[in-house]
C-alpha cells in the first residue's frame, strides 16, 4: 500500500511523518455513508427525545438518561469502562445500553460494575436486531459513548444517522480518530473531548441536566442540532454520496498524474 485515503482530523498533518503511506486527504471527511439510501427510515426519526413507549418497543424500560455504546465489546478497555462507571454513579437512574457481543463478556462486565458499586441492572444488554429496524432502535438512546482506543466506524454512522450524538475522545492512531472525523464534519466539535477527564465530565453534565420529556436541556439541544445538520447541505458531507464521490475521483486523478511525473 503506497497511499492512504484520510482527512486532517483522522490523520493530522503532524502525524503524517509516522505513516509509511502517503496521505490523500478528502476533507472534511474521508468516508461516505450510504445510510440515506439504504436506511431511509432514518429520515422519519424525530428531533425530540424518544418517548417511553418508543423505548419500551426497543426493549428499554426507562425514561431516564440512556447512554449507549453499540461497539463490539472487545473495544471496551478497562480505562473507558472505569469512566463509564463514574458516569453512571454520578447520574442517578441512568443506564448504559450495550451490544451483547461477544456474549461471554456480559458476566465479566457485570462483575466489574459491581466492583465499582454499580448494580448490573444498570447495564442493559441487547442482541443485534434486524437490519431494517436497527437504526430506529438505536435512535432511542440519548448519547453514544465512544471507545477511544478503537472508535466506532460504521456504528458511528449508524448513531449519527439515528440522531444520537457521539461523545468521542481521539487518540494517536487513525482507528482512534474516526468518530472525531465524522462528528467534526457535522460541525459539532463540542462532542470531541481532549482528555479522559473531559470526556467523563461532559457525559455527566449531559446526563445530570436531562429530565424526562425535556426539550431545551443540553442533550435535547444537541439532538436537535444533529437532526438538522445530518440533512443540511452545508454539514452533511458524510451522507452526501455524490459530493464525496467527486472529491474521491479527484484524488484518484491526482494520484494518476503524480504517477506519470515520477
Amino acid at each position: 500500500v503506497t497511499h492512504l485515503i484520510s482527512d486532517s482530523p483522522s490523520v493530522p498533518p503532524e502525524s503524517v511523518p509516522y505513516y509509511s503511506e502517503k496521505q490523500v486527504y478528502i476533507n472534511p471527511v474521508f468516508v461516505a455513508s450510504t445510510h440515506p439510501i439504504l436506511h431511509e427510515e432514518g429520515r422519519m426519526i424525530k428531533a425530540e427525545p424518544p418517548t417511553k413507549k418508543e423505548r419500551l418497543d426497543s426493549g428499554l424500560n426507562t425514561t431516564r438518561f440512556v447512554y449507549a455504546c453499540f461497539n463490539s465489546l472487545y473495544k471496551v478497555s478497562p480505562s473507558i469502562f472505569d469512566s463509564w462507571m463514574k458516569i453512571l454513579k454520578a447520574v442517578p437512574e441512568s443506564v448504559l445500553w450495550l451490544l451483547e457481543e461477544p456474549i461471554e463478556a456480559k458476566p465479566n462486565l457485570c462483575r466489574h460494575a459491581e466492583k465499582h458499586g454499580v448494580n448490573c441492572t444498570r447495564l442493559v444488554f441487547t442482541k443485534k436486531v434486524e437490519l431494517y429496524r436497527h437504526i430506529i432502535v438505536k435512535s432511542r438512546a440519548d448519547l453514544f459513548l465512544d471507545t477511544p482506543l478503537y472508535n466506532a466506524h460504521t456504528t458511528a454512522a449508524d448513531s449519527l444517522w439515528a440522531t444520537v450524538p457521539i461523545l468521542t475522545l481521539p487518540r494517536e492512531k487513525m482507528a482512534s480518530r474516526v468518530a472525531a472525523s465524522l462528528t467534526l464534519s457535522l460541525g459539532m466539535p463540542e462532542l470531541v473531548a481532549r482528555t479522559m477527564e473531559e470526556y467523563t465530565r461532559l457525559a455527566i453534565l449531559l446526563g445530570k441536566s436531562h429530565w424526562p420529556g425535556c426539550k431545551n436541556c443540553p442533550s435535547s439541544k444537541l439532538r436537535k442540532k444533529l437532526h438538522k445538520r445530518r440533512m443540511k447541505e452545508k454539514y452533511n458531507h458524510m451522507f452526501d454520496i455524490d459530493s464525496w464521490q467527486v472529491k474521491y475521483e479527484a484524488g484518484l486523478r491526482m494520484l494518476r498524474e503524480v504517477g506519470r511525473t515520477e
